[in-house]
């Protein structure tokens, strides 16, 4: 009887273990991606480049700076700050600054960092 208590407390604790960890931050970003990027951007082979430019070629830019994730994250926030070739200010519908917790554009930078990269 003895054993099968502590064998039952163990699987709770391993239970309470695995519900505690951490979310996977590239698996929120491609959640967030999908949800308010797809319909606009392509990256890699998800996503419709339909009206905004490929967000692979913003991360090549961004590997070309000394920090791709600021350059990334002002570019999420303040899409104006910098324009891709061939676009115009002003086409993006809102500043993503304004529409996502910090947490999903963390999140976002770490999935375009990992997919589009």
């Amino acid at each position: 009887m003895q054993k099968i208590i502590f064998i039952l407390m163990l699987l709770t604790l391993a239970a309470c273990g695995a519900a505690a960890a951490p979310p996977d931050p590239v698996a929120a970003g491609g959640r967030v991606f999908t949800i308010q990027c797809g319909g606009c951007h392509a990256i890699s082979d998800i996503g419709s480049a339909a009206l905004g430019p490929r967000l692979d070629a913003m991360v090549a830019r961004a590997n070309a700076t000394t920090d791709p994730a600021a350059w990334l994250r002002l570019s999420i926030t303040q899409p104006a700050a910098e324009i891709s070739p061939g676009y115009r200010p002003g086409l993006m519908p809102i500043s993503y600054g304004q529409g996502l917790r910090p947490d999903e554009i963390d999140a976002l930078v770490a999935y375009m960092l990992k997919v589009g990269g």
